[in-house]
């Protein structure tokens, strides 16, 4: 799974804060990379760094799956024709999948 390193950047300024988020380099199957072309991430206007990494990626690997919650970077996901999910639908397919025994307990400690 890519990760950009916007978005790692972002999760780092959580944890220096003290929310409970996961150190990215313990993640195995993780990969930090930033987009190759530059050049796509002035074009999308009210986003974060993060959000807008996650698109250019996105653009730059075909069949990739966003992953967005923020709603604007929603709404520029569907337009540009990008298939994406939020962190809802993650921990309903991780439901299904048998990976954890409920959602609402998961959602209730993203709070």
């Amino acid at each position: 799974m890519i990760i950009p390193k916007a978005v790692v950047a972002e999760i780092n300024e959580g944890r220096a804060l003290g929310v409970s988020l996961p150190a990215i380099d313990a993640l195995p199957w993780a990969c930090v990379k930033t987009p190759e072309d530059p050049l796509l991430l002035p074009l999308v206007i009210g986003l974060g760094p993060g959000e807008r990494e996650t698109l250019a990626h996105a653009l730059e690997s075909p069949g990739s799956l966003v992953i967005l919650d923020h709603g604007l970077a929603r709404r520029y996901s569907t337009h540009l024709g990008l298939p994406l999910i939020g962190t809802l639908g993650i921990l309903v397919r991780a439901k299904k999948q048998g990976l954890i025994p409920a959602v609402r307990p998961v959602m209730d400690q993203l709070d």
